[in-house]
């Protein structure tokens, strides 16, 4: 991976969601969840990614996403996973009541 995008799902008060992008391709999903002092990240790979990718990813997500976070950190703890999408598009409640109409008929 030469040099991941960075693109924003989501944010609250306290956590960010980031898609990460290497060309036109999604490869991983990061969320990071910011306490007082320790910032807490997930992050899905969707390829395989040997030990020196990953650490290049984690050292960017740090430099790009945690350090410019406004958010003074004494430690950043990232849980690495690896998963494949199963549905693009997220699930919401539309979904639920999609469904429920459906089997009213």
């Amino acid at each position: 991976m030469d040099s991941p995008r960075f693109e924003r799902v989501c944010r609250t008060a306290s956590s960010e969601a980031y898609l990460v992008v290497d060309g036109e391709e999604v490869v991983a999903r990061v969320d990071l969840h910011f306490t007082a002092s320790v910032v807490y990240g997930v992050l899905i790979v969707e390829r395989p990614l040997d030990s020196e990718e990953l650490a290049e990813l984690r050292s960017e997500i740090d430099d790009e996403l945690v350090q410019t976070a406004d958010v003074a950190r004494d430690d950043f703890l990232l849980a690495v996973y690896r998963g494949e999408p199963i549905r693009q598009e997220p699930l919401s409640d539309e979904d639920d009541l999609a469904d429920d109409s459906d089997s009213a008929r």
